[in-house]
């Protein structure tokens, strides 16, 4: 538990308050990302969008690409990053394939 708190403390933007405004951020994209992409192969937060959510946040811009010879595929913006994402079942599961 004390590793815990110091490794938060560390971390926090604004020592002098009492709410520790990263560390609600960080569990609040956790949560997220359990409950938007969690699919019968995996839980939310393990899947490649849990994890880019969790890491990058909520993205600029998102577009889903159904090719009509090809996996549904996900594109996410940020900024200067392009993260492409491919559908690998039709209940959901995505994997990273590409990002600039």
């Amino acid at each position: 538990e004390a590793r815990f708190i110091e490794f938060w403390r560390e971390r926090d933007p604004t020592p002098e308050t009492e709410f520790n405004e990263l560390m609600a951020e960080y569990y609040s994209r956790i949560d997220y990302a359990y409950e938007n992409f969690t699919t019968p192969e995996r839980m939310g937060y393990e899947s490649d969008l849990g994890r880019a959510w969790i890491i990058y946040g909520e993205p600029d811009e998102m577009e889903r690409q159904y090719p009509p010879n090809g996996p549904t595929r996900e594109i996410w913006e940020y900024g200067n990053r392009t993260l492409v994402f491919e559908a690998t079942s039709g209940f959901g599961d995505f994997r990273l394939v590409q990002q600039n």
